[in-house]
Formats: C-alpha cells, sequence, structure tokens
C-alpha cells in the first residue's frame, strides 16, 4: 500500500542501479546484500538503543523497530523520545495507534524494521483505520550491495567525487550507502565517464546513518537528504510529529537516470 508522506522539493535526479558491490565498513565486516547492519539508524520501540555511536534515536541492528511518522502531533509520543512503533513487524490488519484516514491525513504513521541501508529492502507497515497495512515489495525495488572488489575499505575511504568504475556499483557500509553514480543533474549522454563516488552524507545536524521511519525525533520539520536524487536506493527524511518518515523529492526530469 503506498502512503501518502511529506512532499520535500529538491534539485536531482532519480539513481538505479547497475553492478553493484560492497566493501567493509569500519572496522568491521562488509554487509552483502543488505546495508549497513550494526550501524543502521533507527528507533527501537522503548525509545532504542544507540547505534553505531550515534544518538540518533536508537539501534535496528538485527531488525529492531523503526520507522514511520504521522502528521503534526498525533504521533503517541511525540516528543518523547520514544517510537511508537512494535518491536518486530506486526501482523496485517492487527490494530494499531495512532491510526489515521489517508484519505483525510497527509503522513500516517509509518514504521520500518531491518538492517538494510536501502528502505526498500526493509520490512515497512503503516497505521491506517485501525489496523497495519504491511508493504509489498516490488521485484527490482530492492537494490542491496554485494560483495565484488570494487568498494574502498571503509565508508572514510571512498574519495567523494572522484571517478569510478563501473558505473552503477553500490558499496555499503555501517555509516551509509555510497554508489559510483552520476550527481544530480541532467544526466549526461556518457554516464560511465561521468560517474564519481557519492555517498550518503547528510548535512550537518542530521542523524547518520540514516534513521528508520519511526524513529524518534526532535527537531520538527528538520529534513534531511540522504542521496534521494543520485544514489540508488537514497533517501530523504522529514522530523514530523516527533518521528522519522519519509519525504518524497521532486527530481528534474531532465535528471532522471534511465
Amino acid at each position: 500500500m503506498k502512503r501518502a508522506a511529506v512532499t520535500v522539493l529538491a534539485l536531482g535526479a532519480l539513481a538505479c542501479g547497475g553492478a553493484v558491490s560492497s566493501g567493509s565498513d569500519d572496522g568491521g565486516t562488509s554487509s552483502s546484500g543488505g546495508g549497513g547492519s550494526s550501524g543502521s539508524s533507527g528507533g527501537s520501540s522503548s525509545g532504542g538503543s544507540t547505534s553505531g555511536g550515534s544518538s540518533s534515536g536508537g539501534s535496528s541492528n538485527g531488525g529492531s523497530t523503526s520507522g514511520g511518522s504521522s502528521n503534526g502531533g498525533s504521533t503517541s509520543g511525540s516528543g518523547s523520545g520514544r517510537s511508537p512503533c512494535p518491536s518486530s513487524p506486526p501482523a496485517q490488519g492487527a490494530a494499531c495507534a495512532p491510526s489515521c484516514d489517508p484519505s483525510t491525513t497527509p503522513t500516517c504513521l509509518t514504521c520500518e524494521w531491518g538492517t538494510s541501508v536501502d528502505p526498500s529492502c526493509n520490512d515497512e507497515a503503516t497505521c491506517t483505520n485501525g489496523g497495519w497495512q504491511l508493504r509489498g515489495h516490488t521485484p527490482g525495488d530492492c537494490r542491496p550491495g554485494t560483495p565484488g572488489g570494487v568498494c574502498p575499505s571503509s565508508f572514510a575511504a571512498v574519495p567523494r567525487m572522484t571517478s569510478c568504475s563501473p558505473y552503477g556499483a553500490i558499496c555499503d557500509y555501517s555509516q551509509g550507502r555510497c554508489a559510483c553514480s552520476v550527481p544530480a543533474g541532467p544526466f549526461p549522454v556518457d554516464a560511465s565517464a561521468a560517474a564519481v563516488w557519492l555517498c550518503e552524507d547528510p548535512m550537518s545536524g542530521c542523524p547518520a546513518p540514516r534513521p528508520l521511519y519511526g524513529s524518534p525525533c526532535t527537531q520538527e520539520g528538520q529534513r534531511c537528504d540522504y542521496g534521494a536524487c543520485d544514489i540508488p536506493g537514497g533517501t530523504a527524511e522529514v522530523c514530523a510529529g516527533g518521528v522519522w518518515d519519509e519525504a518524497l523529492v521532486a527530481c528534474p526530469a531532465a535528471a532522471l537516470r534511465p
């Protein structure tokens, strides 16, 4: 079920995958096929542990709770530093709160569970009309990185904005995702020649790695970009109603990836 989301206007381009690979994280092993593991951020149902040394609302290590938001102040626990999400994915249609009618409410509470830096690879459910609606995965949406000897040894070692090969390579670390991609803007005729290393480096003040939907947040209206327009599987998030929620990004049509 596609949920409504807070819309953020941003310049950029929708990314698509190609050949993929993943490197090891700093001081750890690679997260093959899934994205950042112990560093995935998000809020647990109890307010959560910290993730990878960060305090951005708890940990998703091993699939703990996170994800979603409600509009305005309707989310229970808003501003309390606790997530309203259950500790694990609920059954389809199970009772939930706070609930909303998606036909009248712009954003409903959505929760995410998993360890991937790509939200389309994780479990997700939205609380609508009193029951949990689980999100079905569309084949091809999930773009996990896989080992291939292409990725730099650590997230910090990725040489941002320098030429890379092959175009479309994806490297997952506990701190976030990097990709051999083309920066936001008009898509070049020869993407392979224009490709450079890009990473999920949000602006100062934003949690890193990306918090799972439903993780607690304190700065209402804060927006953070995690490669929504130029990294395969990248996303943008907004703090709404005391929790992190997905933010839709409008990328110029001229910049869409093939």
